[in-house]
This record gives structure tokens, sequence and C-alpha cells, in this order.
């Protein structure tokens, strides 16, 4: 009668209200997953002559003989402020210019509200 049907009502509400906090939850773990691809600790390499970083070791200071070490840093996002094209750099902000547009204004994808 109409108390069964109160009560089925409920219950599908409740469930409703379930799934909606499970997929909130959810959404919560893709955003920390995401923001996390967006910065990493990764190991690298600085050149301590050209006090540059390098995810590989690089042979062109190797071959002049520079001093190289292990060292670890955060490698983060960057998206091009004009054309959107998205680069990774192990410095606070990638060198030069986008190669696609030539503009020099980057975004930290990790923190959309930072432009430099």
């Amino acid at each position: 009668g109409k108390h069964a049907k109160a009560a089925r009502d409920d219950a599908a509400r409740s469930g409703l209200g379930a799934l909606a906090a499970l997929e909130k939850k959810e959404a919560a773990a893709d955003d920390a997953q995401v923001a996390k691809a967006r910065s990493t600790v990764v190991r690298c390499y600085r050149c301590l002559d050209c006090r540059r970083l390098f995810e590989n070791r690089p042979e062109a200071c190797e071959t002049r003989g520079h001093s190289i070490e292990r060292a670890t840093a955060t490698r983060r996002l960057f998206a091009c402020g004009k054309c959107g094209k998205e680069v990774f750099s192990l410095d606070r902000r990638p060198r030069g210019p986008c190669q696609r547009c030539s503009c020099d204004a980057w975004q930290n994808k990790e923190n959309a509200d930072d432009v430099r």
C-alpha cells in the first residue's frame, strides 16, 4: 500500500544518495591522480657547469668534460598561454618560448591560475 511505496521511495533515495557519495569520492580520487601526474618528483641529472637539469644523462656535457651528478627534481606540466601546447619541465618554468607558436607565456598546469 501507501506505506510500502513510501518505504521503496525512501530506499531508492538513500541508494541514490550513496551512489552520489561514491561518485563524488571517485571524482576526488581521479582529481588527485591527475594533479599527481601534473607534478612528480623524479630522479634526473644535474650538470654543474651548465647549471641545468636533464631527465637523461647529457651526452653533450659528458663530451665537454662537465661535472654531472644525480639529482632529484620536480617534473612539472606547463601549457602555452597562447596555443595550449603542453610540455614537461624540470625547471621552475620551461626554457625559452613555445616551439609551436613562439609565445613565452607558460601556464603551470599544477596551478591553473599561475601564469608565468
